[in-house]
């Protein structure tokens, strides 16, 4: 009996440590950068988010998000509004959508709209109210059909006062005093985008214009913008009694209590300065930005990001790091930075990469495909050429008009020098921009997808091979398959490619004798590769996660625990730590001291 349970301690005491050493070595997902918050809905203690995936929904006051998508995939929730137990979600390209059950399923309602495009919803005392293209319609039957109110158009929001209701247009402001059985046109200058009621007084956010204010119920409009930065778009207003907020396309929240005679910036707290819309619901006022949606419970002197568990979708294509800061770049052309290892994120503008187009944020670059950080510039290579900001990720311009339809893949800063790998060769230049070079003859027309230095030499991939030039000579050499090289590594002993249905190949340091170093490997799908060291080396796969070596590539092992997402894009070390990041928007991070044990 003694032995027995001797025995039986022995097995516990193993299968204990087994147990500590798994639940210690694994993977932790960092938050993730934040979606883009084009409209926030609250109904009892249920609060909606638009974002360009749909539709989240909050049940506990932003502590966790649920997607509850529309049934249509990449969805622009463009505004919402409750009447009774109906919750209306506009759309910017499918119309209007209702839910009678708190949004767990949602049904068109379309009926008698002309158009799709909805840039407002609003409930009024017996009828719901909506902008659809530009026009004006009503729905007594909760949204069974809707009627036009005709004589308008080209309006983007809507306001009620007293008994009159309030058309903002693009040329102009309309009023109606009977339910739109006539309407008259009370302002021919202003380029309206949004509108909100105060003390009796009518505020204005309009585009590049700032705030204008009418306190004699539309017969003047006068400009009220000491405080606001000159030239800016106000996209959306709000109300808490006589405080009125007003948010920026790029500098954040303001707030005046004097009817907009002047205006303070009350941003503490909201990491991201474009700001898209404002929503009250009691005392409470939420701001939907490019970075999240947040929450000011003191009249917006602090703001609280509630938005950390509402998942962007970019897949995560590149990392760069610089100081303390970790940069991320996306397939939907944005960029974001993290200074405290992902705990937080910030979401700049990325004008120059982004731009609104029909009410939608888009990429005008396509992917976001290498980042490299020199001198505090950011160097993005986009599918349309090299970007570069000079201001943190605010705005972004391209280096050369010669590169603006030119895929480029990578791109890296070297002693005065920019280096691009593009779909049309390697390049660089000297003077800023200005000129492009070959860098050899050798490349003119060839595929650059990666490109990686080791002191003055530089490795790039040229299809299915790889040409370095090592101590100014050039040296090319091919795998023996013909797949195209994903990532590049490089170690004191050994090259290493990563190829996309082969697996990894390993050549000499002089580029020669390429060889397959698969052993172990159950997906030869290996999109990402990183060097630890002299021996250890680690991959990232397209659907079976994350492999290591700890002798030169020559065995594979899965480092998987605690990873979700298998489909990892991008790896990257920063300092004691690896993260990697994968299709569906996710990061993760683990210690690098792990990598010497087997999952």
């Amino acid at each position: 009996m003694k032995k027995f349970t001797r025995t039986f301690i022995f097995v516990l005491v193993i299968i204990m440590s087994l147990n500590i050493e798994n639940s210690m070595s694994q993977w932790t997902q960092t938050n993730t950068p934040s979606a883009i918050i084009y409209s926030i809905g609250v109904k009892d203690n249920l609060i909606f988010v638009g974002t360009p995936l749909g539709v989240f929904r909050s049940i506990n006051f932003g502590n966790t998000w649920q997607n509850i998508n529309l049934g249509v995939v990449n969805l622009y929730v463009s505004t919402f509004a409750v009447s009774g137990q109906t919750v209306f979600a506009g759309t910017k390209d499918r119309g209007i959508f209702r839910s009678t059950d708190n949004g767990d399923t949602w049904m068109a309602a379309n009926n008698g709209l002309s158009s799709t495009y909805t840039t407002q919803v609003l409930t009024g005392k017996d009828r719901v109210f909506s902008v659809v293209g530009g026009k004006v319609f009503y729905t007594q039957n909760n949204g069974d059909s809707w009627t036009e109110m005709p004589g308008v158009s080209g309006v983007r929001t809507i306001a009620f006062k007293d008994e009159q209701l309030f058309a903002g247009a693009e040329e102009g402001i309309f009023m109606t005093p009977d339910n739109g059985n006539e309407w008259f046109k009370i302002n021919y200058s202003l380029n309206v985008r949004c509108m909100t009621i105060s003390a009796g007084n009518i505020f204005v956010g309009t585009e590049l214009s700032g705030i204008y204010v009418s306190s004699d119920n539309g017969k003047n409009f006068n400009p009220v913008n000491n405080g606001i930065p000159e030239m800016f778009t106000i996209n959306s207003l709000a109300a808490i009694g006589t405080s009125v907020f007003a948010a920026t396309d790029g500098a954040g929240v303001y707030f005046s209590i004097n009817s907009g005679v002047s205006w303070l910036p009350v941003n503490n707290g909201l990491v991201s300065q474009r700001v898209l819309t404002l929503h009250i619901d009691k005392a409470n006022l939420f701001a939907g930005t490019f970075g999240g949606v947040f929450i000011s419970r003191d009249n917006g002197n602090s703001w609280q990001n509630i938005g950390e568990g509402i998942t962007n979708g970019q897949t995560i294509n590149c990392f760069a790091v610089s100081g303390n800061n970790l940069y991320v770049g996306t397939d939907r052309g944005r960029v974001f930075m993290s200074p405290d290892e992902g705990v937080t994120w910030r979401a700049h503008s990325n004008q120059g990469l982004i731009k609104e187009i029909s009410g939608k944020i888009v990429s005008i670059v396509g992917d976001i495909n290498s980042l490299f950080i020199s001198s505090n510039f950011i160097y993005a290579a986009t599918d349309s050429g090299v970007f570069r900001s000079l201001d943190d990720g605010v705005t972004y311009k391209p280096l050369s008009s010669q590169w603006r339809n030119v895929n480029v893949y990578s791109v890296l800063v070297q002693q005065n020098y920019i280096y691009a790998g593009t779909s049309q060769g390697f390049y660089f230049t000297k003077d800023d921009g200005k000129m492009w070079n070959l860098v050899d003859n050798a490349f003119n027309g060839m595929k650059v997808t990666v490109m990686k230095s080791s002191g003055n030499n530089f490795y790039c991939s040229t299809g299915n091979g790889v040409t370095a030039i090592i101590n100014k000579e050039l040296i090319s050499a091919r795998l023996p398959v013909s797949s195209e090289i994903y990532d590049i590594a490089i170690n004191k002993k050994n090259i290493f490619a990563t190829t996309y249905g082969n697996g990894v190949y390993k050549a000499d340091s002089d580029n020669s004798d390429w060889e397959e170093s698969n052993e172990g490997l159950v997906n030869l799908q290996v999109t990402s590769i990183v060097a630890l060291g002299e021996e250890t080396l680690i991959i990232g796969t397209w659907g079976s996660g994350i492999f290591y070596s700890t002798d030169n590539g020559k065995k594979w092992y899965p480092a998987n625990q605690g990873l979700i997402d298998m489909k990892v894009r991008s790896l990257i070390i920063k300092g004691n730590t690896l993260f990697a990041g994968t299709e569906q928007g996710l990061i993760y991070k683990r210690n690098l001291s792990e990598f010497s044990e087997k999952d």
